[in-house]
């Protein structure tokens, strides 16, 4: 596991090895779900499989992540309910878009912390935040596409999944603290 957290000192075909593999647990991840019946949003494996890509790729989480839309823009069903444009403009678009913002900043963040005491409430921490910057694109995107309120958006896209979600961050805080030792 310690080779991974340098992909950056592996040769290229490794590191796309690397990069492509995240691509595929993420639409592995998005196929299991449950899906909820009040809410078009369903419970998947995504985020933590962001929150790890992070810590492994570093910088290159992004480029994972553009893989695995790109995927799915040209038809390949690795989304939770399908493949194309259509489903990224669809009520779940946003969250998409969250996983490219917190892929493209917050590996800055695990740089910074990664030799720190206290690793697995830092991690726990920034992984929080880059939840919470998810919640915030799929709830406003969610909003926006259903044209309802944000309280009822907030009811739909987040309430739901709090639990689960900082479960989901407790194991990624606890893989990558033992990683990142």
């Amino acid at each position: 596991m310690r080779v991974l957290t340098k992909v950056s000192n592996l040769s290229l075909p490794y590191q796309l090895i690397v990069i492509l593999s995240f691509s595929i647990f993420m639409a592995v991840s998005s196929q299991v779900k449950i899906n909820l019946w009040f809410t078009p949003v369903p419970v998947t494996f995504q985020t933590l499989v962001l929150f790890l890509s992070i810590v492994f790729l570093k910088k290159k989480a992004f480029i994972s992540q553009a893989i695995y839309v790109s995927l799915g823009l040209i038809g390949v069903p690795v989304f939770s309910k399908g493949a194309g444009l259509f489903y990224l403009l669809g009520p779940t678009g946003g969250y998409i878009l969250g996983f490219f913002i917190v892929a493209l900043l917050f590996p800055y963040l695990i740089e910074k912390i990664e030799r720190s005491s206290y690793l697995i409430i830092k991690l726990f921490l920034i992984f929080l935040v880059a939840n919470i910057s998810i919640y915030l694109f799929g709830t406003i995107w969610l909003k926006i596409f259903l044209k309802i309120s944000l309280m009822r958006a907030i009811g739909l896209g987040i309430i739901p999944f709090i639990i689960g979600d900082l479960f989901k961050i407790l194991i990624a805080s606890t893989i990558s603290c033992r990683v990142l030792n």
